[in-house]
């Protein structure tokens, strides 16, 4: 039984140079399959737009998921002070603060939650203006250009 297969080299070559003492130089290129993967659009933005973004911004994901958490956590922990609260405004209970105790716990954990919430809504919309920045940088570079000198040919901006 075979343990390991062999890869599959599909965007390699082995090119005979003899500029260079016959030495064999490898040229290494993208095949078209994967050059289209990643011109998939996903929410109208391609994998390659998509890849850009998380390179300029490598801690945007991480943010986002802490910010996320701790407001999730202070929703958590104001539907826990408000019941303290309510139950320290109804009275009756001996296990619970006071009430201005209470109510300081709840604007606390209203806060946190405001702001954790805010800031990861703010890193989405940051998120999607990079990614519209990265999308109108590729319309231009594949505008076409004419250069002044009357032999050169049209090319794009990319070139």
């Amino acid at each position: 039984a075979i343990a390991f297969t062999k890869p599959q080299l599909s965007g390699v070559r082995n090119i005979q140079s003899p500029a260079v003492n016959n030495r064999n130089r490898i040229v290494v290129s993208s095949s078209n399959e994967n050059e289209a993967a990643l011109g998939e659009k996903m929410n109208g933005y391609t994998v390659k737009q998509r890849l850009r973004e998380e390179v300029e911004s490598p801690f945007r994901k991480v943010r986002l998921a802490f910010f996320g958490i701790s407001a999730f956590s202070a929703l958590t922990a104001l539907y826990f002070s408000a019941l303290v609260a309510i139950k320290a405004n109804i009275g009756g209970y001996a296990d619970v603060p006071p009430l201005d105790e209470a109510l300081v716990q709840v604007a606390i954990n209203s806060g946190g939650a405001l702001g954790f919430g805010l800031l990861a809504a703010r890193e989405i919309k940051v998120g999607q203006g990079n990614l519209e920045r990265i999308s109108k940088g590729g319309l231009l570079a594949r505008l076409v250009v004419e250069p002044a000198a009357e032999e050169a040919s049209k090319r794009t901006l990319k070139d």
